[in-house]
């Protein structure tokens, strides 16, 4: 599982040039349903909080999740990754600032999906070598529909300003191999950050 953080409300990107229903219509956002759980009452009821890294507690005499009546736009929902449609294209590589889902201060999530592959053969289609000297890039994978594809939980971190992406010597096996009606076959999940993160030793150990 991959948990973000957020210090204020995250939305959907909206890629303006394409539609308020590409690659996401919001239709298939699921929202929870308003209803009594039958929680047994209380004298108090406590709500934790989280303050830069530290946690206080606030009280309540009345049920705080007793929401019937509530007015507002701010609700928790969810998205399956299935449900998105890949941007895609015969004659260019698809940049990652095309697959941005969501957008807070400070970070975009980025869903990539399974989609077929550029079909020109004498246009990219990997990613070229670069570096991101804006944000940190953070990629989980999620899924494969290729058994020999990627490996599920595979995670890695790529701090700003560092080279990554296809060398020449796999760009050159690639393209040997490449055919028109070729398909990505992985599903990815990643965060781009714009101030540097610290890896701690659980993530070290498991990007190994």
């Amino acid at each position: 599982m991959l948990v973000v953080e957020s210090p204020q409300p995250i939305r959907l990107c909206e890629h303006e040039q394409v539609g308020r229903h590409t690659p996401i219509d919001p239709t298939m956002l699921e929202v929870p349903d308003i209803a009594d759980y039958g929680w047994p009452k209380q004298d108090e009821y406590e709500v934790r909080l989280k303050h830069a890294g530290g946690h206080s507690s606030i009280f309540y005499r009345n049920d705080p999740m007793k929401v019937v009546g509530r007015k507002g736009d701010l609700f928790p929902f969810k998205l399956n990754v299935r449900n998105i449609l890949p941007i895609m294209s015969d004659r260019i590589h698809v940049p990652p600032s095309s697959w941005v889902t969501f957008v807070a201060p400070g970070f975009v999530v980025l869903s990539i999906v399974p989609q077929i592959a550029v079909a020109d053969l004498e246009a990219e289609e990997l990613p070229s070598y670069h570096r991101n000297i804006d944000m940190d890039e953070v990629m989980l994978s999620h899924a494969d529909e290729d058994p020999s594809g990627r490996r599920p939980g595979n995670f890695r971190h790529t701090p700003q300003g560092i080279l990554h992406g296809a060398n020449e010597a796999y760009r050159a096996e690639f393209q040997a191999r490449r055919k028109p009606g070729m398909r990505r076959t992985s599903t990815m999940v990643g965060v781009d950050t714009y101030r540097p993160l610290r890896p701690a030793p659980e993530f070290l150990r498991i990007a190994g």
